[in-house]
């Protein structure tokens, strides 16, 4: 999986005076999306979207304890209040999910 900053250097306003950032991670068979919304206060919100869109477990690994949330039918899932600091995604292979995933799909390390 190779990542790809999409918004790097060109942030965009969104709810107010937020800027946000667009990370996409390819791979074979499943692409992570990733925006980062940036609101001050050291913690930032990370709207994401699976393609395809599938219902898949997504886990955050960075400061703090691990978290894990369900992307929706559409392949949307949504991390608030994330540490600033080195973070990682994965995917895990979810039972149902509408594509087979032989193993889990990591991001690389990408900082908030």
């Amino acid at each position: 999986m190779h990542g790809a900053a999409g918004g790097s250097g060109g942030a965009e306003p969104v709810r107010g005076a937020e800027p946000i950032e667009t990370l996409t991670f390819e791979g074979a068979q499943l692409t992570v999306c990733v925006s980062i919304g940036r609101s001050g206060g050291g913690t930032v919100r990370l709207d994401g979207w699976l393609d395809p869109p599938v219902r898949m477990r997504v886990e955050l690994a960075g400061r703090g304890p691990r978290r894990h949330t369900m992307s929706d039918e559409g392949g949307r899932f949504v991390f608030d209040e994330v540490h600033t600091g080195d973070t990682r995604l994965t995917v895990h292979p979810t039972p149902g999910s509408g594509i087979r995933l032989p193993r889990r799909v990591q991001t690389p390390p990408f900082v908030l």
